[in-house]
């Protein structure tokens, strides 16, 4: 189902695919007693973690005339900041999460910026930031 048809945009953002077909749960067979610290193996005491689903993003940008691009984001609190590969159209880097809102800036050419490419937010320094749903029901 589509909720909005976005037009004049010169690329496109490509979510590549939802896993869903991970493992549903992780079941943990044996639960260690907290209080005498034995193993309890009964079936009916077993618990189960779920996974999230991971999520494969394409980010891009579009100018193949960049010297270098690179991207952070909030999927690592904005801590590493990754490179992307230089292709016959532009730049790109494929990143997997599991979050349903994926926010991020380029650095090209060692300025940051946005992407017209992409939906813009604020950001908590008074400055833009771009953003991508991962997730059709968002």
């Amino acid at each position: 189902e589509v909720d909005e048809v976005v037009e004049d945009v010169d690329e496109y953002v490509e979510v590549d695919e939802v896993v869903e077909d991970v493992d549903e749960y992780v079941e943990i067979d044996d639960i260690i007693d907290s209080t005498n610290g034995s193993s309890n193996n009964n079936k009916n005491n077993r618990r189960a973690a779920s996974k999230p689903d991971v999520r494969v993003v394409t980010l891009i940008w579009p100018d193949p005339n960049a010297q270098s691009v690179s991207v952070k984001s909030d999927n690592d609190n904005w801590e590493k900041e990754t490179p992307l590969t230089r292709g016959t159209f532009g730049y790109s880097v494929t990143i997997t999460t599991s979050q349903s809102r994926l926010e991020f800036i380029f650095k090209v050419d060692g300025i940051w910026k946005t992407s017209p490419t992409y939906i813009k937010c604020p950001n908590y320094v008074g400055g833009k930031n771009n953003v991508v749903f991962t997730d059709s029901d968002v």
